[in-house]
C-alpha cells in the first residue's frame, strides 16, 4: 500500500492501454508475451474474482487495482466500482483503460511514509464489498510497528464499508509448497518469505481486529484459477483430476504430479491451509459470510498430458541432528528470555542483529535449522549488563573476557551451566562450556580514517594476546602462522588476563561510549589526541570528527580490519519486532542492516546444506562439567592400561589404528547399527564393497585389524569386557553416543580425527571430506 515504483515495463503497459481498446489486448499479448504484460492485460485474470457472489447493485471498492486486471470483470458484475491506486501514473492508466465505462471512477491514495500513520483519502459513499490486493507485501507481520500501521490503514478503508458489507483480501501464500527451498531447485520467489504472512499470521491479525472470516483456496493459484475450495470442502482424490497443467496463450502453469501428491498428503494430515498457493480471505463484522463451499471454473484450457518434469522433493535432505537442535534452540530461547527479564528490569535495550534479526523479520523467530542467537546493546547498556551477574538465576553464567579463560574476541556469551556446547579450541581450557547465546556491544568508531585504522590495529593486538593467553597450547591460531603466533605467546606472558582485557576495553571505547548521552564526542576524540596513535598519517586525514559511525568491534579483527559500520541513527531509531513470542528492538532500517551484512540476496531462504556448521558439540541433558572429560586425550587416548573397546564405524577405526594401534590397541571393535543409513550415502556401501571385495559384510581385511575381534552392536550386548575403556570412534558421534547412553553407559571417550568434526551437523559431510 505504498507508492509503486514506475519501471519501463509499466510505461509499456500504460502505452498499450493508451493506444488500444480492451478488445485489442489479446492481439497485444500474442506478440508481447512478457509475464507483466500478460498479467496486466489478459482476460484470464477475471477468474480470480468471477466465482464470487457480487450482485448487480453492489457498490465495490478495489484497493490496489494496479492496471485493472480485475477491474473490468468487477465492472461487469457490480453496479459501480471505485478503484484506488497510489500513484498518479496508475490512476491515469486506469482512467484511460475504462474511460468508456459509466459505472467506474478512480482515486489516488496519498503515499504512506514510514513515519506517517495517516491516510489522506476521502471516498464517496459506503461500499458493499472492498477488495484488497496483496495487502501484506508492504508490511512485515512480525514487526509490531508494521502491524499497528497496517491496522490503522485498514481501519481507514474499512470505515467506508457498510455495516453488513464484506472485504476480500487476495493474497499469495509466501509459505506455499512451491516456495519451500529444495536442493537443486532455483526458487526465484523465495525472497517473498521475508514478509512471513503465513496462514497462522493472517488468522491472528484478523482475529485480533475482531472480524469473522472465511478462507478460499484458489488452485493452481489466484492468477490461474481452475478451482476454488474452502475448509468446508477441500479437494478429494476425484477432484484432483482438475488440477492438470493449464495453457494460457502458450503460457504453461499448473501443478506438477509430485506437487499434487504432496498437496494430497497435506490435506490428509491437516496441513493444506498452510501450504495452499493462494488465498482469498473474506471478512465481515456485521454481515453474513458467503455460503460458497467449492467452485469449478471452466475458463482455462486444460492439458492432461503436458510433458513437464516433476519437481523431486528429497525428504532425506534434512540435518542429521534436527531433533537435537530443536532441543538446543529451546535452551537458547530460554536463555534469551532470562536475559530479557534482567534487561527489562534494569531499563536496558536489547537489539536483534545478524541472523537473529533476519529470523525476526522473516520467520518471527529463529531461522529454521539455525542454532545461534545474536543480540547487541549499546556500549553504555552493555557495560551496565556486565555488572548485573547476581540478578540471573543460579544456572546462568555471563562469560566475559574478565571472568573466564575462554576468549572469543571481546564480546560475551550468556550460558546455561547445566548443558554442554563443547568448542574445539576449549578442550584443554578450564572454562564454562554450556549452551549459550552471543551478546555484542555497539561501539563508536572514529570518523578520522587514520585514527580508526590505528585503533583497530590496537584492538587486534590485544585480541591476539588474549587468544595466546587462553590457547597457547596450539601451534598456530586464527590467521597467525607459527612464528607470529609464538611471538604473541611470549609477549603476553608478563600480563594477567584481566589486565589485557582492560587494555582491550580501552581501545573498544576510545572513540566514546555509544549510548551514554552525557559522553561528549569532542571529549572522547581527545582521549588519544596526544597518544602514539596520533601519528603524522592521521594528521593528513580528511576529518577529525569522531563518534558519527558505530559498529561491532568485538569480533576478532582479521588482516583486513573490517567492521560492519553504520550511522549511529541506525541503532538509535528502533522499532518493535516479534521473536519467539517476545518483543525486542530492531533497527528501523533493518533492510539496510541485513543487506550490508548478507548482501542483496539476504531475503532468499537458503536450501538444505549437507555441510552445515554448528557452534559446538551439543548435549542438552549433560552438563559441560560431565561432558568435557569425555573429550580428554582425543587423538591419543590414555587408557591407563585398561582394555580399549572402539564403538563406531570402520572408517574411523582405520584412522584410530594408524594413530594408536601400538600405544592403545583395542581388544574389540563394535560396529554401530544403521551407520550407513545415518550417513545417508549409497556410495558408502560401494566403498565398503570396494574395500572388502564382493562380500559387503564387515570383515578384517587389513593387517591393522589382525587379531582384533569385530562384532555388531547386538552381539556386543552379549559380550563382557571387564573394566573396559570405551572409545567412540565414529563419524556419527552424536548417534553413537546416544546409543551408548541409552544402554546405560556413562563412561566413554571420544577419538576424533579432526576437531572440526565437532561442528558438523551431518556425518555425510565428514565422510565426503575425509575420503574425497
Amino acid at each position: 500500500m505504498r507508492q509503486r515504483d514506475i519501471n519501463d515495463i509499466d510505461r509499456v503497459i500504460a502505452g498499450y492501454i493508451l493506444s488500444s481498446d480492451e478488445a485489442d489486448y489479446k492481439d497485444i499479448i500474442k506478440y508481447d508475451q512478457r509475464d507483466e504484460v500478460r498479467d496486466a492485460l489478459s482476460g484470464y485474470r477475471e477468474s480470480t474474482i468471477s466465482w464470487y457472489d457480487i450482485k448487480p447493485d453492489d457498490n465495490v471498492l478495489e484497493v490496489g487495482a494496479y492496471f485493472g486486471a480485475l477491474t473490468g470483470k468487477l465492472l461487469d458484475m457490480a453496479g459501480h466500482v471505485t478503484a484506488v491506486e497510489f500513484s498518479d501514473f496508475h490512476v491515469r492508466a486506469l482512467r484511460d483503460r475504462f474511460k468508456g465505462r459509466n459505472n467506474f471512477d478512480t482515486y489516488k491514495s496519498e503515499i504512506i511514509e514510514d513515519d506517517d500513520e495517516n491516510i489522506d483519502i476521502d471516498l464517496p459513499g459506503n461500499y458493499d464489498i472492498i477488495i484488497f490486493h496483496d495487502f501484506q507485501d508492504d508490511f512485515a507481520c512480525h514487526i509490531e510497528n508494521d502491524r499497528i500501521r497496517l491496522k490503522k490503514i485498514l481501519d481507514k478503508y474499512m470505515s467506508f464499508l457498510k455495516e453488513d458489507g464484506k472485504a476480500l483480501f487476495i493474497l499469495d501464500n509466501h509459505f506455499a509448497e512451491e516456495y519451500i527451498p529444495v536442493p537443486g531447485r532455483i526458487n526465484s520467489e523465495a525472497d517473498k518469505l521475508v514478509w512471513s504472512w503465513s496462514y497462522k499470521d493472517i488468522v491472528s491479525f484478523i482475529e485480533e481486529n475482531g472480524f469473522n472470516y472465511k478462507f478460499y483456496y484458489l488452485l493452481p493459484d489466484y492468477r490461474y484459477v481452475c478451482d476454488v475450495y474452502t475448509d468446508e470442502e477441500l479437494p478429494n482424490s476425484e477432484k484432483w483430476a482438475y488440477l492438470k497443467h493449464a495453457s494460457i496463450n502458450g503460457h504453461i502453469t499448473g501443478i506438477s504430479i509430485d506437487e499434487k501428491m504432496r498437496l494430497s498428503n497435506y490435506i490428509s494430515n491437516g496441513f493444506f491451509p498452510f501450504y495452499a498457493r493462494s488465498y482469498v480471505v473474506e471478512i465481515t463484522k456485521g454481515g453474513t459470510l458467503s455460503e460458497i463451499k467449492s467452485v469449478h471454473i471452466d475458463t482455462i484450457e486444460r492439458l492432461t498430458d503436458h510433458p513437464q518434469a516433476p519437481v523431486s522433493f528429497d525428504i532425506s535432505s534434512m540435518d542429521r541432528d534436527d531433533k537435537l537442535i530443536d532441543k538446543v534452540r529451546a535452551v537458547q530461547i530460554e536463555l534469551l528470555r532470562e536475559l530479557k527479564r534482567v534487561c527489562d528490569a534494569n531499563g536496558l535495550t536489547i537489539i536483534l542483529i545478524y541472523g537473529t534479526l533476519l529470523g525476526a523479520v522473516r520467520n518471527g523467530g529463529m531461522i529454521p535449522g539455525d542454532d545461534d542467537i545474536d543480540v547487541a546493546l549499546s556500549r553504555a547498556d552493555y557495560d551496565k549488563l556486565m555488572k548485573l551477574q547476581d540478578q540471573f538465576g543460579e544456572k546462568y553464567f555471563m562469560q566475559t573476557p574478565w571472568n573466564d579463560n575462554a576468549f572469543f574476541g571481546g564480546y560475551s556469551k550468556f550460558r546455561n551451566k547445566e548443558t554442554s556446547c563443547i568448542y574445539p579450541q576449549n578442550w584443554w581450557v578450564d572454562c564454562c562450556e554450556g549452551i549459550g547465546i552471543d551478546i555484542f556491544p555497539i561501539d563508536y568508531l572514529y570518523e578520522d580514517e587514520g585514527r580508526e585504522l590505528s585503533r583497530r590495529k590496537k584492538i587486534r593486538f590485544y585480541q591476539r594476546l588474549l587468544y595466546a593467553k587462553a590457547y597457547g597450547y596450539f601451534d598456530r591460531h586464527k590467521d597467525m602462522e607459527l612464528l607470529e603466533w609464538k611471538s604473541y605467546k611470549y609477549m603476553g606472558k608478563p600480563f594477567g588476563r584481566e589486565k589485557l582485557a582492560d587494555k582491550l576495553y580501552e581501545y573498544f571505547t576510545a572513540a566514546g561510549i555509544f549510548g551514554d548521552e552525557t559522553s561528549s564526542k569532542e571529549d572522547s576524540d581527545k582521549i588519544l589526541e596526544n597518544s602514539e596513535d596520533n601519528n603524522s598519517s592521521n594528521k593528513k586525514s580528511k576529518s577529525k570528527k569522531s563518534g558519527r559511525r558505530v559498529g561491532i568491534c568485538s569480533h576478532y579483527m582479521n588482516k583486513n580490519f573490517m567492521i560492519l559500520d553504520h550511522d549511529e541513527k541506525v541503532y538509535k531509531k528502533l522499532i518493535n519486532v516479534s521473536f519467539e513470542g517476545m518483543t525486542f528492538k530492531a533497527p528501523a532500517k533493518w533492510r539496510e542492516v541485513l543487506e550490508k551484512r548478507y548482501g542483496g540476496g539476504f531475503l532468499v531462504s537458503m536450501g538444505w546444506d549437507e555441510n552445515k556448521w554448528r557452534h559446538g558439540y551439543y548435549s542438552v541433558d549433560v552438563p559441560y562439567q560431565v561432558q568435557k572429560p569425555h573429550f580428554r586425550n582425543m587423538t591419543k587416548p590414555n587408557t591407563g592400561g585398561r582394555p580399549a573397546v572402539l564403538f563406531g564405524d570402520r572408517f574411523v577405526f582405520e584412522s584410530y589404528m594408524k594413530d594408536n594401534g601400538k600405544t592403545a590397541k583395542p581388544v574389540l571393535m563394535v560396529e554401530m547399527p544403521d551407520m550407513w543409513a545415518s550417513l545417508g550415502r549409497q556410495n558408502l556401501e560401494a566403498k565398503k564393497k570396494e574395500d572388502d571385495g564382493e562380500d559387503s559384510s564387515f570383515k578384517i581385511s587389513d593387517k591393522l585389524y589382525k587379531d582384533i575381534k569385530v562384532i555388531s552392536w547386538d552381539d556386543f550386548q552379549k559380550e563382557s569386557v571387564p573394566d573396559m575403556y570405551p572409545v567412540i570412534a565414529s563419524m556419527d558421534m552424536h548417534g553413537t553416543e546416544e546409543i551408548l547412553r541409552s544402554a546405560g553407559m556413562e563412561e566413554y571417550y571420544f577419538y576424533i580425527v579432526d576437531r572440526t568434526w565437532l561442528h558438523k551437523a551431518n556425518p555425510a559431510s565428514i565422510y565426503n571430506e575425509y575420503y574425497r
